[in-house]
Formats: structure tokens, C-alpha cells, sequence
């Protein structure tokens, strides 16, 4: 899972950045949530790296109650 976290961090670190939140707090989220897919059963990693950019940028753009804990 690492794996994919980096891929998406470093596909991400490309774009925009977030500026309210720090990469370790960024790469926290990323985490979680690629954990939250795997758990229940998403493992093609490309997949899972394509979810884990668009909450990317959800965060961005600002909250959404979808990806809220």
C-alpha cells in the first residue's frame, strides 16, 4: 500500500499544491482512505491510485461529507 500512496503523492506533487495542509498530514489522508478502498476490496493499483488523486482533489477544493471519517 506504500507503493500506491507514494505514486499518488508524487503524481500529485506534480499538480497544484494544497496549501492548508502539509505533506505528512496529506500523505496521512492518502493513507487512510487507500487503506478504507482496500479493505473493502479494491486492489488493482492503478485503480486505487486514480481514487486516491481525485480525493486529492476533493481536499482541494474543499471538505465533502463522501470522504469524511
Amino acid at each position: 500500500m506504500d507503493d500506491t500512496v507514494d505514486l499518488v503523492m508524487a503524481s500529485y506533487g506534480s499538480m497544484s499544491a494544497l496549501e492548508p495542509l502539509g505533506h505528512e498530514e496529506l500523505r496521512a489522508k492518502v493513507s487512510q482512505y487507500l487503506a478504507k478502498l482496500s479493505s473493502a476490496g479494491h486492489s488493482n493499483v492503478e485503480e486505487v491510485a486514480f481514487y486516491g488523486l481525485a480525493y486529492l482533489r476533493v481536499l482541494q477544493a474543499g471538505s465533502h461529507s463522501r470522504y469524511e471519517d
